[in-house]
């Protein structure tokens, strides 16, 4: 059975092998796996999936780069089998294209919706059985659906879905982990779900409500110190009635309790004292950009996305002169941003670059600086810079 993971890093066991494949989960022809995918057993329209994935192909009749991608899948998919033949999981006809749901195929993310209902229902009328399921559930969730692809537009609905899910779903299993005796248990999921949500004060005053009943009010009045804090200074949220509860309950226990800041607080202190841009990773970059766009929503102010990819033409190699590419493109980058912007390897190919209280005529600007540069600066034959501006949506 072919295996699919969507939920974290992508990756692809194919049936029979050990072996993972699909680990560059950017090139065309995984795009068109995980968008096919997403479809499956649904006819999807040739022309819908060129203009998805190939949006500057100026031929609407041209599907070339579609049929390579689909040669390339099944090379990777059924390497035994014959160039010539039909692949097995998908179909391609002029018209359209087909992953058939007959093939045996198991996705994460399908196992994972199916085990989270499964529990919702069997907790009805036994909690601790339910809360066993959706622990099996949510262990499945090892991060957010197509992580590798946070700003294809096509992927933003089911990550917000599954995302949801998966909150929704450690909160009930935690309330219903408490209520059963476990709060060890409980504890532990709402504080992998806050890795997820770490702006739903719901689940901070869930969490603090937790630590009180273990008796951990040391643990409670740090967490919620950090809290309130992290939730003004970052949304304008001032506390809440329950919060201000919570806080008579543990003002007894403050004294000589000292405030340890989250991985994330000290992220953005260092991006508001260092010079140049802000680097670092997937997940940091993941969390400032859902700051930003919680922040824009209360200012009313603009800000922008950009992703600056490397594309390897026709008959170049890839690689090395990738990876060299990649660093000359990324100190050119590092040259021209400000105090404040942040930046973010997002593959071996592309870098993310946020752009803070910037609209878009300022995002294209900065795009033309960064091109012109690396053209000059950047003597890599084979290689050329596709840039994408993207205005940050509040929310």
């Amino acid at each position: 059975m072919l295996k699919v993971f969507c939920l974290g890093a992508f990756k692809v066991i194919p049936a029979g092998a050990g072996q993972v494949i699909g680990g560059d989960g950017s090139s065309k022809a995984w795009s068109v796996f995980k968008y096919l995918l997403a479809h499956r057993g649904a006819p999807v329209p040739t022309a819908e999936i060129m203009r998805t994935l190939w949006p500057g192909n100026q031929d609407s009749g041209d599907t070339s780069p579609l049929r390579t991608a689909l040669s390339r899948l099944k090379a990777s998919l059924e390497p035994a089998s014959p160039s010539y033949s039909k692949g097995s999981y998908i179909t391609y006809t002029k018209d359209f294209c087909i992953f058939h749901d007959e093939m045996p195929v198991w996705v994460d993310a399908d196992e994972f919706e199916k085990v989270c209902g499964e529990a919702h229902l069997v907790g009805a009328s036994d909690r601790r059985a339910g809360a066993e399921l959706y622990l099996r559930a949510l262990a499945l969730y090892r991060g957010d659906y197509l992580a590798q692809d946070i700003y294809v537009d096509w992927t933003v609905a089911p990550r917000e879905r599954y995302r949801r899910l998966f909150v929704d779903s450690s909160r009930e299993a935690a309330a219903w982990l408490a209520a059963a005796g476990d709060l060890t248990c409980a504890r532990s999921v709402l504080e992998h779900a806050l890795q997820v949500e770490q702006f739903s004060e719901e689940m901070h005053v869930e969490y603090i409500q937790t630590l009180l009943k273990m008796g951990e009010h040391a643990a409670a009045a740090e967490h919620y110190a950090a809290t309130t804090e992290l939730l003004h200074r970052e949304l304008g949220l001032r506390r809440s009635a329950e919060f201000r509860r919570l806080h008579r309950a543990i003002r007894d226990h403050r004294e000589g309790q000292v405030h340890t800041p989250t991985h994330l607080e000290e992220a953005l202190v260092s991006r508001k004292e260092r010079q140049g841009p802000f680097r670092c990773d997937m997940d940091m970059f993941q969390g400032l950009v859902a700051l930003e766009r919680r922040r824009i929503e209360r200012t009313g102010r603009d800000s922008s996305v950009l992703f600056l990819r490397l594309e390897v033409r026709d008959g170049a190699r890839a690689g090395r002169l990738e990876g060299q590419a990649l660093d000359a493109l990324e100190l050119v980058v590092g040259r021209i941003l400000r105090k404040g912007d942040v930046l973010c390897r997002i593959d071996s190919g592309c870098l993310g670059v946020l752009l803070a209280d910037t609209g878009r005529a300022g995002a294209d600007t900065v795009c033309a600086r960064v091109a012109q540069a690396f053209a000059a600066e950047a003597d890599v034959p084979g290689i050329s810079l596709e840039v994408t501006v993207r205005p940050l949506v509040p929310g």
